[in-house]
């Protein structure tokens, strides 16, 4: 983990806390900032034993938000490809002459 993430992932945890049950919360347990559903789709695409939500620690959640971060980046990443693929794509679809190559010498 670099520093800018563990510096994040401390203050995640001061507001996310600890161990949390709340019944009139539709996101049901929590712990550290991770919700009991997520952490198990996370562990079974992973081939993880899961622990029970009140073992969770420090670090078992620190990779688990920084694996999932590196994925969303690289979502982000792919997805900024494909619009910029599409965008040129469009350029050249809506000037047909753009691509005249009898005008080069």
């Amino acid at each position: 983990m670099n520093i800018n993430f563990n510096q994040c992932f401390e203050w995640l945890l001061i507001n996310e806390g600890g161990y949390v049950n709340n019944p009139e919360d539709t996101g049901g347990e929590t712990n550290l900032g991770v919700t009991k559903k997520t952490y198990l789709n996370y562990c079974e695409k992973n081939n993880i034993t899961p622990k029970d939500m009140h073992d969770l620690t420090k670090q078992d959640v620190g990779q688990f938000i920084e694996l999932n971060i590196g994925m969303l980046s690289w979502g982000i990443l792919c997805l900024l490809a494909l619009i910029g693929v599409y965008l040129i794509l469009r350029l050249i679809l809506d000037r047909p002459g753009l691509l005249n190559t009898s005008k080069i010498v």
